[in-house]
């Protein structure tokens, strides 16, 4: 339609195709002045703000969809980062939480989740977390990495060793699995 809601949502989806961060954050502003709980607007002020580099904002429009539980995986990956990245540990944990329900769906979202569980000091988490993820990719780096070190926290050295060489394994060339397997 030619009226102003249906050109702001040409401008929206013209807009997304091109990349155009600034052009989609005006044309989202125009659809939410007249559906200010519009899902696809939302979503894209959410992305417009993280690829601009306003990440404050664009955590502000997750936790708005958020509150509605509409996010897409693909969405969710962007928002889980972006709350690790700004140090909000807490709430990339509950958001990894949510989104796995006790199932695995998303690898790099569950890797988040298990990185902000060990960057609070919740190895125990970490280590049940680690697990869960290398039942589904035996060699996730990420999940050795992070199961070793929790291990070695909690004075489990023997245990870290094996998961140590298991990393080496999975990565021989990784310089940090054989640094932290000499430190151990």
């Amino acid at each position: 339609p030619r009226n102003q809601l249906g050109i702001a949502f040409e401008k929206m989806i013209h807009s997304k195709k091109k990349k155009n961060w600034g052009d989609l954050l005006k044309g989202s502003e125009a659809v939410l002045q007249y559906d200010k709980e519009n899902r696809i607007a939302l979503g894209n002020m959410a992305l417009s703000y993280f690829h601009l580099g306003d990440r404050n904002n664009s955590v502000c429009y997750w936790k708005k969809i958020d509150s509605v539980n509409l996010i897409p995986t693909n969405e969710s990956h962007l928002y889980c980062r972006t709350l690790y990245n700004m140090k909000m540990f807490e709430d990339a944990v509950t958001i990894a939480e949510q989104i796995r329900g006790g199932k695995l769906i998303d690898i790099k979202i569950a890797e988040i989740g298990l990185r902000s569980l060990y960057n609070l000091g919740r190895d125990s988490e970490c280590i049940s977390q680690c697990k869960i993820i290398l039942e589904e990719e035996g060699g996730n780096v990420i999940a050795l990495r992070h199961l070793s070190r929790a291990l070695i926290r909690n004075n489990r050295i023997s245990e870290s060793i094996c998961i140590l060489k298991r990393w080496c394994n999975s990565s021989p060339k990784s310089v940090d699995g054989w640094g932290s397997l000499i430190e151990a």
